[in-house]
């Protein structure tokens, strides 16, 4: 094998170089493809081919279409477009530029965020034609991106530092559809700049314009630089500075650019307004401003109908705030209705408040104020929320305040009075007795702050305050009848109102702390309520203990304890928010003891308790009430009302010696859930324990229940009377079980009785209804899904048999128990005078005023349904088969027409046959319903409205001639009468034939 040849020198550097060259070559490659981007990007750009290719896409991306002249780029100077136009799909907004020059930072790009060193937009024409407001997005300056598509908006970009220029620019509004005058709005000669600087940056605005309208050019011009934070946007620490100028800006002509902003108002005037403003860490410095309006008027659907007027408003302010108050150095407003001076410091708060006083502190404040209440209130009426046949015809509010400081004392006094006031409200003439007048005088020392005068003067009420801010002495004088004379103009009182209520107590004010004591008394108070009724109440006392901490935005309430001659309430360790929020943790007690007789008519009149309740005996109750969070805990262990008595007129009551009642339960309020752990009721003839609880479970509530009840049915039956059909009378003692459930949306509360499930077992030994007597029964109640089902039943009534089961779907609207099938509801029962009234009336009038009622009553059913709710009278619904034998019928005034006519005997027997009826829509009818009289038939059809009306027809044989005549009947199924006039009518007509029928027979012998 030859030996392996070594490598010359020479050949080494070869090989060197050859693998320099390979890997010097892409770099090479990449420079020149940089170079040649740089030269041909730019050029490519400004070349009519990139131009279009940049305008078609941007055209792609929007509502309407661009065009330019031309377009240029470099590297260097930036980027040039002249002769831009924008038209957008409407063809309402045209915006045109001579041309638009920028010099964009290109790396940022990269990253998404526009870096402009400066960008100039010369001689911009803005033109924006817009429709007036319609109900629809269709209307131009509402108009919305169409998102389908190659169709939408061009994505906003992070904007990071931004100097914007734009050189004699015009802009123009003009409404589409409506006459030109006062309905175009043109800026024209816009010079602006506006450099917008990262955070913690100074960033400054520079505009001027003239404001063009059908007549009058008026000039604006506003200018200020603002530093914000470093950490975001917000005028709490940010410092600068702003100048705005309006010269005699014509508000007519703003109309085209509120309908733009899609703000419906109308406004007239002349603006004149200087403003200066120096801003340092969030507080204004210096605020020297001056504003002049003249002939404003104002209007639209904005203001709620509103108006608002002046022929001429002035107002002029120098001012600087701080963190703790506004110290004026001039304020004067001047208008029609306004006049007020002001000048001073005037507190932010209560702390500010305090110093303010400080018998050494230099802050002072003077001023004066009179307003025409009538011009005022007239113009916000309904912002405000007034009715709207609130209306003040006359009146004045005016006031004044100053400070002195003499010989080391501050003295602040002021008055505010109400005078001359009159007017309607509502619909009634009203006229304050006397003027409202409140007037306070303060003396600020060394040695503390003396209240010298704090009173309220006026026609119904005196209140009266003296003492030191630590230990003040307040005493109030009210006539409620007087109060009600005066403000009853303004509030509706249902009630009639008389009598005197003192309040008397000490106060004290210290460390942002209000605490108080007294007690107040009402006096020889007489309510008369409309329907007649008085109430009295001789004397009514109430002692109360409270502070109210400012600070920590909560009134404690150690003591409150109200005495009359109904009972006591005591309520100890009550806290109360004075905002929404600061009081997590809760705990107070009340105790009350009550005599319930004496309690009922100020409930029946004030609470809406049932006016036939007749309750008495002496409830007393301990309550413990805490509050987590926003959960409630409410429990009593001893809750007992004795000698209990409840009835109602023409019942026996319910009366038990002691009935005891526990209770405990958490509430959330805010959420409307609630679990009640226990509630048991304990009584010698009443015994009932279980829980309730309501949930919450992501979107659905869960309500459930589980009871157990040994009671006495008799003994409720006066306490469920409001419950039960009138006159249904049930005896028994039960002990059942009441278990429920329902889980429904929470927003749908409805579909809490859809989707009930439940179980109940009920029944009693004996129960009387409608003049029936029925035995001992049992039910056995089942609800699925809102679906009730009540099994068949037999059991005895009156000597017979009643069957009974139904359904109903508590999710239909109205609810309807319904009978499954055809059943046999009475077979063979004997029937009464009540049960002819209560039922049989509305099946003929023979049975109306009936005595003596006997007979045997057979009612088949096809179909009955009874609506479960009140208010359903007309869904009411049967169809079935009636008969009755062996009836006798006594001192029925149909009955005996009946008798006259057809001449049966004074006590006759009757049959009603085998009758098919229908009630629907509350009407009841049938075709021929035959009753057998001694041997006589007697036919009845007809209609029979549940209201008691009818339309119907008799049939019978007449005595005298022995034919069947049909007569009709009169009145109401109360008061029926056979209409004896057509039977003569009949009669004449039968007689005119036969004499008709004998001429003829002559004639053609």
């Amino acid at each position: 094998m030859e030996a392996e040849r070594k490598s010359t020198p020479a050949e080494n550097t070869v090989r060197k170089f050859r693998a320099k060259r390979f890997l010097l070559l892409p770099a090479i490659i990449l420079c020149i493809v940089i170079l040649v981007m740089l030269f041909l990007v730019p050029a490519y750009i400004s070349s009519e081919g990139g131009t279009n290719l940049i305008v078609s896409k941007i055209n792609d991306s929007i509502d309407g279409e661009v065009t330019v002249g031309s377009l240029s780029m470099g590297w260097i100077k930036g980027v040039k477009i002249s002769r831009l136009n924008f038209t957008d799909q409407t063809g309402n907004t045209i915006i045109d530029a001579r041309q638009i020059t920028a010099k964009p930072k290109y790396l940022p790009l990269l990253a998404g965020r526009v870096h402009l060193n400066n960008a100039t937009i010369d001689e911009p024409v803005v033109s924006i034609r817009v429709a007036e407001q319609n109900t629809t997005d269709q209307q131009v300056g509402n108009s919305r991106p169409q998102q389908s598509g190659g169709t939408g908006q061009i994505p906003a970009l992070p904007i990071e530092n931004v100097n914007l220029i734009i050189n004699k620019g015009n802009v123009k509004f003009e409404t589409a559809g409506v006459e030109q005058a006062g309905k175009t709005l043109e800026l024209r000669d816009i010079n602006s700049k506006l450099a917008i600087r990262p955070l913690g940056k100074k960033s400054s605005l520079d505009v001027s314009m003239a404001v063009a309208g059908a007549n009058d050019v008026s000039q604006i011009t506003a200018s200020g630089e603002l530093k914000t934070s470093s950490g975001k946007w917000t005028l709490a620490n940010s410092s600068g500075k702003l100048q705005i100028d309006v010269n005699e800006l014509d508000l007519s002509q703003l109309g085209p650019l509120f309908t733009i902003l899609k703000v419906d108002l109308e406004a007239k005037g002349l603006v004149t307004a200087n403003i200066d403003a120096e801003l340092k860490k969030g507080q204004f410095e210096n605020i020297d401003s001056k504003v002049k309006v003249l002939k404003l008027d104002v209007s639209g659907q904005a203001l709620k109908g509103d108006r608002i007027f002046t022929e001429s408003f002035n107002a002029d302010a120098k001012l600087s705030t701080d963190a703790k108050s506004i110290n004026i150095e001039s304020m004067n407003v001047k208008s029609d209705w306004l006049s007020a001076d002001i000048e001073g410091t005037v507190p932010r708060d209560l702390d500010s408040i305090d110093d303010f006083l400080r018998y050494d502190s230099a802050d002072t404040l003077s001023g004066k104020f009179d307003c025409d209440f009538a011009k005022a209130i007239s113009q916000v009426k309904n912002i405000s929320g007034f009715k709207k046949d609130f209306d003040i015809k006359y009146g004045r509010l005016s006031g004044d305040v100053a400070t002195k400081i003499v010989s080391g004392k501050k003295i602040v006094q002021g008055k505010i009075k109400l005078w001359a006031l009159e007017g309607t409200f509502p619909v009634k003439h009203i006229v304050i007795s006397k003027p409202i007048e409140l007037e306070a005088k303060l003396v600020s020392e060394k040695k503390g702050i003396t209240v010298e005068k704090l009173l309220m003067d006026s026609y119904f009420a005196n209140v009266v305050c003296s003492g030191s801010v630590e230990q003040m002495n307040y005493n109030a004088d009210i006539d409620l009848e007087k109060m009600q004379y005066d403000m009853g103009q303004f509030f509706d009182f249902k009630q009639q109102l008389a009598g005197r209520g003192i309040v008397t107590g000490t106060g004290s004010w210290k460390d942002r702390v209000l605490t108080s004591s007294g007690n107040a008394r009402l006096s020889d108070v007489i309510v008369k309520t409309p329907d007649g009724k008085v109430l009295t109440e001789s004397e009514a006392k109430l002692d109360f203990d409270f502070k109210a901490d400012a600070e920590k935005k909560l009134i404690s309430v150690d003591s409150l304890k109200a005495r009359a001659e109904a009972g006591d309430i005591t309520v100890s360790n009550l806290i109360i928010p004075m905002k929404a929020g600061p009081v997590e943790e809760m705990n107070f007690n009340m105790l009350a003891k009550v005599d319930l007789a004496k309690t009922a008519p100020w409930a029946t009149v004030l609470g809406g308790m049932d006016e036939d309740l007749q309750i008495a005996g002496v409830a007393s109750s301990d309550l413990k009430i805490s509050k987590s969070k926003d959960i409630f805990h409410i429990k009593t262990t001893q809750t007992s009302v004795k000698n209990l008595k409840v009835g109602y007129p023409g019942q026996e009551p319910f009366v038990q010696s002691e009935v005891m009642v526990s209770f405990d339960g958490m509430f959330d309020i805010a959420n409307k859930i609630y679990d009640i752990k226990t509630l048991k009721i304990v009584s010698p003839q009443i015994n009932v324990t279980g829980n309730l609880t309501n949930s919450q479970a992501g979107n659905d509530i869960k309500t459930q229940g589980n009871f157990r009840a040994d009671y006495d049915l008799a003994a409720i039956s006066t306490i469920i009377a409001p419950y039960v059909p009138s006159g249904f009378n049930i005896t028994g003692q039960r002990s059942d079980n009441f278990v429920f459930s329902s889980n429904y949306p929470k927003n749908q509360p409805q579909q809490r009785m859809a989707n009930l499930n439940a179980r109940a077992s009920f029944g009693f030994d004996s129960a009387k209804y409608m003049g029936i007597d029925i035995g001992k029964t049992s039910l056995d109640l089942r609800i699925d899904n809102g679906y009730l089902s009540i099994r068949p039943f037999t059991t005895t009534a009156n000597k017979g048999r009643l069957s009974f089961g139904a359904n109903a779907n508590f999710a239909d609207e109205p609810r309807l128990m319904k009978t499954p099938g055809a059943i046999k509801l009475f077979e063979n029962i004997q029937i009464n005078a009540e049960t002819s009234d209560a039922l049989l009336s509305y099946v003929n009038p023979v049975f109306a005023d009936a005595v003596e009622v006997t007979g045997i009553l057979n009612f088949d059913c096809e179909k009955l349904a009874i609506p479960l709710q009140g208010g359903h009278k007309n869904d009411i619904a049967v169809t079935g088969t009636l008969a009755i034998s062996n009836m006798r019928l006594g001192a029925s005034s149909l009955l005996a027409q009946i008798i006259q006519l057809t001449g049966v005997g004074k006590d006759p027997l009757i049959t009603v046959m085998p009758t098919r009826f229908v009630l629907e829509n509350g009407i009841l009818g049938y075709d021929n319903m035959v009753m057998d009289i001694d041997g006589k038939k007697v036919s009845f059809s007809g209609s029979i409205w549940l209201d008691k009306r009818m339309k119907m027809n008799v049939e019978l044989p007449w005595e005298v001639s022995g034919d069947n005549i049909v007569l009709p009947l009169k009145g109401t199924v109360n008061k029926p009468k056979i209409d004896t006039g057509k039977l003569l009518e009949q009669q004449f007509q039968k007689e005119a034939e036969k004499l008709i029928e004998k001429g003829l027979e002559e004639l053609f012998k």
